[in-house]
């Protein structure tokens, strides 16, 4: 990894309509309405089961937004039944994690990818693995 700029969260993880979000002390989060509900299909009342240290309240354009972190956003995402999230899932596991292991030798990369594409409903060790380390640090400094 090389890049010193990090991508934009719409280009690295590509949902079909431009994720909002918002920089707070160097951290990104992501902007949590209805549109990024109804793009990753999930239920309107998903918001009372996320874990509440993983979200805020900030004024964005003199509105009161509903934040997410960008850890929880990949949770979501790698969750999500929505045909762009899970085109984003298998380019995780295909291509995405398999660049990790060739960069650190490490051969938990091959195993959460090998978990992530062929079994992503018992995955998660590696989808808080993947949503941790891999995802946020994969955006900031992407491959060249």
């Amino acid at each position: 990894m090389t890049s010193t700029k990090a991508m934009p969260i719409n280009t690295f993880c590509p949902l079909g309509y431009g994720i909002k979000t918002a920089d707070i002390n160097g951290g990104t989060w992501i902007v949590f309405d209805e549109e990024l509900l109804c793009a990753l299909r999930h239920p309107s009342d998903l918001r009372s089961l996320l874990p509440a240290h993983e979200m805020q309240k900030m004024e964005i354009d003199a509105q009161e937004a509903n934040l997410i972190s960008e850890r929880l956003f990949y949770q979501l995402v790698l969750a999500s039944p929505a045909p762009t999230a899970i085109e984003f899932r298998n380019w995780v596991a295909s291509k995405l994690l398999w660049r990790w292991y060739e960069t650190t030798g490490d051969p938990e990369d091959i195993y959460n990818a090998e978990r992530l594409k062929y079994a992503p409903r018992s995955i998660l060790g590696a989808v808080e693995a993947i949503v941790s380390e891999y995802l946020p640090s994969s955006r900031k400094e992407p491959f060249n």
